[in-house]
Protein backbone atom coordinates (compact mmCIF):
# COMPACT_ATOMS: atom_id res chain seq x y z
CA UNK A 1 0.00 0.00 0.00
CA UNK A 2 2.66 2.49 0.86
CA UNK A 3 4.22 1.90 -2.75
CA UNK A 4 1.30 3.31 -4.32
CA UNK A 5 0.40 6.05 -1.78
CA UNK A 6 3.87 7.14 -2.32
CA UNK A 7 3.34 7.20 -6.56
CA UNK A 8 0.32 8.90 -6.01
CA UNK A 9 2.06 11.57 -3.78
CA UNK A 10 4.56 12.15 -6.41
CA UNK A 11 1.37 12.39 -8.58
CA UNK A 12 -0.09 14.84 -6.56
CA UNK A 13 3.03 16.86 -6.49
CA UNK A 14 4.38 16.63 -3.13
CA UNK A 15 7.88 15.50 -2.19
CA UNK A 16 8.20 12.81 -0.42
CA UNK A 17 5.49 11.31 1.21
CA UNK A 18 5.58 10.51 4.85
CA UNK A 19 2.98 8.64 6.77
CA UNK A 20 1.69 7.70 10.08
CA UNK A 21 -1.18 6.17 11.91
CA UNK A 22 -4.56 7.05 12.52
CA UNK A 23 -6.97 5.58 15.48
CA UNK A 24 -10.70 5.71 13.71
CA UNK A 25 -12.05 3.91 17.12
CA UNK A 26 -13.30 7.51 18.22
CA UNK A 27 -15.53 8.18 14.95
CA UNK A 28 -17.32 4.30 15.71
CA UNK A 29 -19.64 6.56 18.28
CA UNK A 30 -18.85 3.98 21.31
CA UNK A 31 -19.26 0.72 18.73
CA UNK A 32 -16.67 -1.94 18.45
CA UNK A 33 -15.55 -3.32 15.38
CA UNK A 34 -13.13 -6.28 14.97
CA UNK A 35 -10.27 -4.55 12.03
CA UNK A 36 -9.48 -6.82 9.21
CA UNK A 37 -5.63 -6.86 8.32
CA UNK A 38 -5.59 -4.93 5.59
CA UNK A 39 -7.35 -2.16 7.52
CA UNK A 40 -5.50 -2.47 10.72
CA UNK A 41 -2.41 -2.22 8.25
CA UNK A 42 -3.96 0.80 6.65
CA UNK A 43 -4.44 3.01 9.73
CA UNK A 44 -1.37 1.84 11.56
CA UNK A 45 1.12 2.74 8.94
CA UNK A 46 -0.22 4.28 5.80
CA UNK A 47 -1.77 7.29 6.53
CA UNK A 48 -0.23 10.06 4.63
CA UNK A 49 0.87 12.86 6.49
CA UNK A 50 -0.59 15.12 4.09
CA UNK A 51 -4.02 15.31 1.80
CA UNK A 52 -3.08 13.94 -2.15
CA UNK A 53 -4.93 15.75 -4.14
CA UNK A 54 -5.53 14.09 -7.54
CA UNK A 55 -7.91 16.02 -9.24
CA UNK A 56 -11.05 13.31 -9.52
CA UNK A 57 -9.25 11.81 -6.16
CA UNK A 58 -8.59 13.14 -2.62
CA UNK A 59 -6.55 10.97 -0.87
CA UNK A 60 -6.77 12.15 3.43
CA UNK A 61 -4.69 12.98 5.74
CA UNK A 62 -5.52 11.92 9.44
CA UNK A 63 -6.86 15.34 10.01
CA UNK A 64 -8.85 14.86 6.82
CA UNK A 65 -10.12 11.84 7.59
CA UNK A 66 -11.12 12.80 10.83
CA UNK A 67 -13.11 16.47 9.26
CA UNK A 68 -14.43 14.29 6.68
CA UNK A 69 -16.02 11.63 8.98
CA UNK A 70 -17.22 13.82 11.77
CA UNK A 71 -18.58 16.86 9.37
CA UNK A 72 -20.19 15.68 5.60
CA UNK A 73 -22.16 13.52 4.47
CA UNK A 74 -22.31 10.71 4.02
CA UNK A 75 -19.02 9.78 6.42
CA UNK A 76 -20.53 11.56 8.63
CA UNK A 77 -24.00 8.83 9.03
CA UNK A 78 -21.52 6.13 8.06
CA UNK A 79 -18.39 5.86 9.88
CA UNK A 80 -20.63 4.95 13.46
CA UNK A 81 -21.16 1.86 11.52
CA UNK A 82 -17.22 0.97 11.03
CA UNK A 83 -17.02 3.00 7.41
CA UNK A 84 -14.60 5.22 7.69
CA UNK A 85 -13.85 7.39 4.55
CA UNK A 86 -10.04 7.95 3.32
CA UNK A 87 -10.94 9.88 0.01
CA UNK A 88 -13.12 11.23 -1.97
CA UNK A 89 -14.32 12.25 -5.39
CA UNK A 90 -14.89 16.03 -7.10
CA UNK A 91 -18.16 15.89 -6.58
CA UNK A 92 -18.11 14.64 -2.71
CA UNK A 93 -19.18 10.95 -3.28
CA UNK A 94 -17.05 8.97 -0.20
CA UNK A 95 -15.17 6.06 -0.59
CA UNK A 96 -14.86 4.44 2.85
CA UNK A 97 -13.54 1.28 4.36
CA UNK A 98 -15.01 -1.10 5.97
CA UNK A 99 -13.08 -1.83 8.69
CA UNK A 100 -14.31 -5.25 9.55
CA UNK A 101 -13.49 -6.54 5.36
CA UNK A 102 -11.30 -4.08 4.38
CA UNK A 103 -13.14 -3.52 1.33
CA UNK A 104 -13.57 0.29 -0.14
CA UNK A 105 -17.36 1.46 -0.85
CA UNK A 106 -18.61 4.28 -3.09
CA UNK A 107 -20.98 5.82 -1.02
CA UNK A 108 -22.88 9.01 -3.02
CA UNK A 109 -23.71 12.03 -0.76
CA UNK A 110 -26.84 12.60 -2.48
CA UNK A 111 -28.35 9.56 -1.11
CA UNK A 112 -27.79 10.31 2.82
CA UNK A 113 -29.82 12.30 4.59
CA UNK A 114 -30.95 13.03 8.28
CA UNK A 115 -33.57 10.23 7.65
CA UNK A 116 -31.90 7.54 6.42
CA UNK A 117 -30.68 6.40 2.72
CA UNK A 118 -32.71 7.27 -0.10
CA UNK A 119 -32.02 4.41 -2.55
CA UNK A 120 -33.52 6.55 -5.58
CA UNK A 121 -36.37 5.03 -8.42
CA UNK A 122 -37.67 1.72 -8.40
CA UNK A 123 -36.66 -0.43 -11.52
CA UNK A 124 -39.21 0.67 -13.79
CA UNK A 125 -38.24 4.70 -12.66
CA UNK A 126 -41.78 5.63 -11.89
CA UNK A 127 -41.50 6.07 -7.77
CA UNK A 128 -39.05 6.63 -4.96
CA UNK A 129 -37.94 3.72 -3.26
CA UNK A 130 -38.68 3.98 0.36
CA UNK A 131 -36.34 5.14 2.59
CA UNK A 132 -34.25 3.11 4.22
CA UNK A 133 -32.28 3.25 7.74
CA UNK A 134 -28.68 3.67 7.67
CA UNK A 135 -27.55 -0.26 8.73
CA UNK A 136 -24.03 -1.66 7.78
CA UNK A 137 -26.58 -3.43 5.38
CA UNK A 138 -28.01 -0.79 3.84
CA UNK A 139 -24.90 1.34 3.22
CA UNK A 140 -23.20 -2.19 1.66
CA UNK A 141 -26.64 -2.55 -0.39
CA UNK A 142 -26.81 1.33 -1.98
CA UNK A 143 -23.31 2.10 -2.91
CA UNK A 144 -22.09 2.89 -6.00
CA UNK A 145 -19.63 -0.05 -5.94
CA UNK A 146 -16.84 -1.58 -3.97
CA UNK A 147 -13.42 -2.52 -4.48
CA UNK A 148 -12.32 -6.03 -2.43
CA UNK A 149 -9.28 -4.21 -0.87
CA UNK A 150 -8.01 -1.03 -0.12
CA UNK A 151 -4.57 -1.69 -2.13
CA UNK A 152 -7.06 -2.33 -5.21
CA UNK A 153 -9.04 1.18 -4.74
CA UNK A 154 -5.45 2.44 -4.67
CA UNK A 155 -4.10 1.49 -7.34
CA UNK A 156 -7.28 2.37 -9.10
CA UNK A 157 -6.87 5.94 -8.43
CA UNK A 158 -3.05 5.37 -9.35
CA UNK A 159 -3.98 3.86 -12.78
CA UNK A 160 -6.16 6.73 -13.48
CA UNK A 161 -3.89 9.53 -12.09
CA UNK A 162 -1.20 7.86 -14.78
CA UNK A 163 -3.36 8.06 -17.46
CA UNK A 164 -5.05 11.38 -17.06
CA UNK A 165 -1.57 12.58 -16.52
Amino acid sequence: MKDILIQLGRRAGIGPVSFGAFDPTPLFAGASFEFAPCASEFFSTCIPSAKLDLDLYRIFSAADITSDNTDFIPSYFCAPHGFITISTDSSGDAFSVDITTGKVFYLSHEKYETDGIHPGWNAEATAFLPTLPVTRENIVNTSEGHWDSITDFLQEVLDYATESA
